[in-house]
Formats: structure tokens, C-alpha cells, sequence
């Protein structure tokens, strides 16, 4: 088995039963915590930007934008409620990760979630296993593209694992 094929076996056999509880503890906490970063973001004139560039964008009302009842595209709803929850800069963290890795895999799951009428759990699941695969991604990553001693190539590494994370969790 290739690594990809080993990839997308671990995230499609993987159920919610397989979590430890302090793992579905946290994963409960991130989403908590970057609504509420949403919540306050939305309330900036950048936060109402990013509103309104999602609802010019085009697409058919499939999710919510955290705070405003509107609903948009997907793929639009999760755009913007990531910038959204990262206005304020208090979004997570994850040492030495760069970046904020709860924008990428949270709001793909919520609107792909809220798109397909997904439960709870199932949503959940998608939240743990995106930062799982996305924070393992950038672990490797860096291991690869950071020898000791240099910098790193902030843009394409931070971009990059956030990519898995987000597929991962949508």
C-alpha cells in the first residue's frame, strides 16, 4: 500500500468510537473557541468584508456564516468563517506549527457538515481526523524542509499541511 492509499484508508475506516474521550474533549474545545473567535471577528469592519466578498462570490445557500444567519456557498462559508475566526489573531495555535491550523480543518467540517446534514459525531470526527492528518503532515513536513539550523519556507509549509487538513476534514 502506497502512502496515499494508506492515507485514505486510515480517514475513511476511522469512526468516531476509535477517539479516546480527552480527544473528543478537545476537539469540542477548538470548535468552541474558534466559533467564538468568529463570533467576535464577524463584528469587524474586516470580519463584514469578508461577509460580503463571500456572498458576491456566487453559489447556492448550502452554510452559515458563524454570527450572521447568511448563508452561502460551502466552499464560500468556509472561506470566510476561517478569515472571519482569524481577524482577532486569538484563533488556535499548536507549537511549532506556523500558522492556525483550526481555520483550515474546523469550518471545512462545519460547512461540508452542515451541507450534507452530518450529526454531530460525524462532524467531530472529521474535525479530529483533519487535525490529525494536518498536524502529522507539517510534523513531516518540517522534518523535510527544515534541516537544523534553517528557516523554513513559511508560505509552502504552512500552506501545505493546511491543505491536508482541510480536504481531510471537508
Amino acid at each position: 500500500m502506497n502512502p496515499t492509499e494508506a492515507l485514505a484508508s486510515y480517514v475513511s475506516e476511522t469512526k468516531f468510537s476509535d477517539f479516546p474521550p480527552d480527544v473528543v474533549l478537545k476537539a469540542k474545545y477548538c470548535i468552541l473557541d474558534s466559533i467564538g473567535c468568529a463570533l467576535g471577528g464577524v463584528q469587524t469592519d474586516i470580519g463584514k468584508q469578508h461577509v460580503k466578498i463571500a456572498g458576491v462570490m456566487g453559489g447556492g445557500p448550502e452554510a452559515t456564516i458563524v454570527g450572521t444567519g447568511v448563508k452561502v456557498s460551502m466552499v464560500n462559508a468556509a472561506y470566510a468563517n476561517g478569515q472571519i475566526a482569524n481577524v482577532l489573531d486569538y484563533d488556535d495555535a499548536v507549537v511549532p506549527v506556523p500558522g492556525h491550523p483550526g481555520i483550515a480543518i474546523i469550518y471545512p467540517a462545519l460547512a461540508a457538515g452542515e451541507r450534507v446534514g452530518a450529526s454531530g459525531k460525524e462532524i467531530l470526527t472529521a474535525v479530529i481526523l483533519g487535525y490529525e492528518v494536518g498536524l502529522r503532515v507539517a510534523h513531516a513536513l518540517r522534518s523535510v524542509v527544515m534541516p537544523a539550523g534553517a528557516k523554513h519556507p513559511y508560505l509552502l509549509f504552512n500552506t501545505s499541511y493546511k491543505i491536508f487538513g482541510a480536504a481531510v476534514a471537508a
